[in-house]
């Protein structure tokens, strides 16, 4: 391969444009540092399978651009900042609101904040327990996103059911492209991780499921039913809910919440389902929320 060539190849894999990019910086890294310069371009640097890294970002904020621009090259290929070494932290102590799985903060010279968190994000469904540690970037200014889960029943089966919105300064989540299945295929689209305590699955935390949030409320929905009746329902109602955030907004990690239990409340049940049909309003047909099971 001719000299010029691998070099033009090495530096398109460096620098990311902002089609192609994602707030996953690696996966189980180490040593984590964030650097926020005056002019708004972070500097991440930690270590990953046994390799010093210097990752840049710049050019997104909130859920707007849904995507960061980032060098992994620490600035020699965009320019953005002529060598890693020379970027002087401009970022002051952090002062935002409360983030869980949270390595590192600060608050930029504008008021905005920038973040990292790390956390596993993928495990297998209806009874998973671990996986592989993500680290993710935000940055956002103000309030954080905002995930509601509530519950109902289904039925006739009377089956435990939950469903709920994902936001972000009360608009909602762009779930962009995905597949019937609910995998994402753009990185725009966010799956609500839903795990439970001491269920069926096994003792301790499990993952029940993940569920993609759909337009146009950021709406989703779920029922704690399989094949072999491992439904994943706590026997002492303790569920809680991730997702990665909205754009490059904050990730909502292990927000706790709970179900109605006891009987079937048929007037509880009518209130959820009239919700529900509000919010799967102007949805496609195959993304939404029945209010009854097929």
């Amino acid at each position: 391969m001719p000299r010029r060539f691998l070099i033009a190849l090495l530096a398109l894999l460096a620098l990311a444009p902002a089609a192609s990019a994602s707030n996953i910086v690696d996966r189980n890294a180490k040593n984590v540092r964030l650097k926020v310069s005056k002019a708004g371009i972070a500097l991440v640097t930690y270590k990953a399978k046994g390799i010093q890294r210097h990752v840049i970002y710049w050019g997104a904020t909130n859920d707007g651009p849904a995507f960061f621009h980032y060098d992994r090259s620490g600035g020699a290929v965009s320019r953005k900042v002529k060598d890693w070494r020379k970027l002087r932290n401009a970022c002051r102590p952090y002062t935002g609101p409360t983030l869980r799985a949270l390595v590192a903060a600060c608050t930029a010279r504008d008021g905005s904040y920038w973040a990292l968190q790390a956390w596993v994000r993928i495990k297998k469904n209806h009874g998973g327990t671990t996986g592989v540690k993500e680290l993710h970037i935000s940055h956002w200014r103000g309030a954080l996103p905002v995930l509601t889960i509530k519950s109902d029943w289904s039925y006739p089966q009377h089956f435990n059911h939950i469903y709920g919105t994902l936001a972000f300064h009360g608009r909602p989540a762009n779930p962009g492209k995905f597949t019937t299945s609910g995998r994402v295929t753009d990185g725009k689209g966010r799956n609500v991780a839903i795990e439970t305590f001491n269920s069926n699955l096994g003792s301790g935390w499990h993952r029940a499921d993940m569920i993609l949030a759909h337009v146009p409320h950021g709406e989703f929905c779920m029922t704690f039913v399989w094949h072999g009746h491992r439904s994943g329902v706590s026997r002492v109602n303790r569920f809680r809910s991730s997702v990665a955030g909205p754009g490059v907004t904050p990730d909502i990690v292990n927000q706790p919440f709970s179900i109605f239990t006891g009987r079937f409340n048929q007037a509880i049940d009518d209130a959820a389902n009239r919700e529900i049909r509000q919010l799967s309003r102007g949805a496609l047909k195959t993304n939404r929320c029945r209010t009854e099971p097929l």
